[in-house]
């Protein structure tokens, strides 16, 4: 990235709303157009805004650079400015601009495995929407804070709160897009607590009412809805939609340019190739998405991913092949994980 060039006595001099408005605009262009670029070019605006007065549009440039930090699997580069646009939304009192800010906050907690923090994010997020009648934010703040329960394996408060924003979603039209979400979390929920027909329904809801992607992050929701299906499948020996699905995934992925992505694909290829009998390269698979989570110091959502996913192998699968998984790699699932809790 080139720094800027030193201004002539004759440039025109924009002011600073103008530069807003350029940043914002630049910023949505990577959200829905990510490239080899998007990373410098993102901390970049961050740090040029985060020195600007706060306004409602500076709120929104933080919002849209943590957006970006999550959909590219980075949520821990995220905190910074969603803590930012929280306390920026603060300041100026709005009530509207703060449930956004606290809302989207909810979203990145989770991931960096402060389930406290999130919950308490969307319980004053709840709040400020049903004071204010934002129906739209209150259902998003449901669905955000069904995913934090999800983390924490409290599947019923998890399912409750992503049928409280399916059922909002029936009278508010703006909720529509947050349907297919909301779908695609009931369903990893159903397959945690082994509710296979149940998740196969939701999940074929969902990936019917998401349509066609047009953004990063659609695209990412549809990676992560494809791998979910693609599980589900396995779990009822559908291995022929399984492995289509799980194409889908990775075809979706490459789209999306984001590490997220790529490690949810990848989780869904491992699991199919265990299914299929191919143990070796299933593990081999999932090992490697393992070694890129520590690589990237990534958190502990991820670990406790994996280690499931073994366990589930373990008993779902109890051949001499898979017989070798807990010392193969348990031991390491184990091993990083600890590392990753300890420091």
């Amino acid at each position: 990235m080139t720094s800027n060039p030193a201004r002539s006595p004759g440039d025109v001099q924009i002011s600073p709303a103008e530069r807003l408005a350029v940043i914002a605009q630049d910023l949505r262009r990577h959200l829905t157009s990510p490239s080899v670029d998007s990373l410098v070019s993102v901390a970049a605006a961050h740090n040029e805004v985060r020195n600007m007065p706060s306004s409602a549009a500076v709120v929104s440039c933080l919002l849209d650079v943590a957006q970006y930090f999550y959909v590219s699997g980075q949520a821990v580069l995220g905190l910074e400015p969603a803590a930012s646009a929280v306390a920026a939304a603060r300041s100026l009192g709005d009530p509207a601009t703060l449930r956004r800010a606290l809302t989207f906050q909810a979203a990145l907690l989770p991931d960096t495995g402060n389930i406290p923090a999130a919950i308490e994010s969307c319980a004053e997020a709840i709040d400020l929407a049903v004071r204010t009648g934002d129906v739209v934010g209150e259902g998003a703040t449901w669905n955000n804070l069904g995913v934090a329960f999800l983390y924490s394996a409290q599947s019923a408060d998890c399912v409750a709160c992503f049928q409280r924003c399916m059922k909002l979603s029936e009278t508010e039209p703006g909720l529509k897009p947050l349907r297919a979400d909301a779908l695609s979390n009931l369903a990893l929920a159903a397959l945690h607590t082994e509710d296979f027909q149940q998740g196969l329904r939701w999940i074929e809801a969902g990936i019917e009412e998401a349509g066609a992607p047009d953004s990063a992050n659609k695209l990412l929701s549809l990676v992560c809805s494809e791998a979910h299906y693609s599980r589900l499948l396995l779990e009822v020996n559908d291995l022929q939609r399984a492995k289509q699905r799980c194409a889908l995934a990775r075809r979706y992925a490459k789209e999306c340019c984001s590490l997220r992505a790529d490690l949810v694909a990848s989780i869904a290829e491992g699991m199919f190739e265990v299914y299929a009998g191919n143990v070796d390269s299933g593990i081999a698979l999932l090992q490697s998405a393992l070694e890129t989570v520590v690589a990237q110091n990534k958190v502990a959502n991820w670990h406790r991913e994996l280690e499931r996913l073994s366990r589930a192998i373990i008993t779902r699968r109890p051949n001499d092949k898979v017989a070798k998984w807990p010392s193969a790699s348990t031991s390491l699932l184990m091993v990083s994980t600890t590392k990753m809790l300890n420091g």
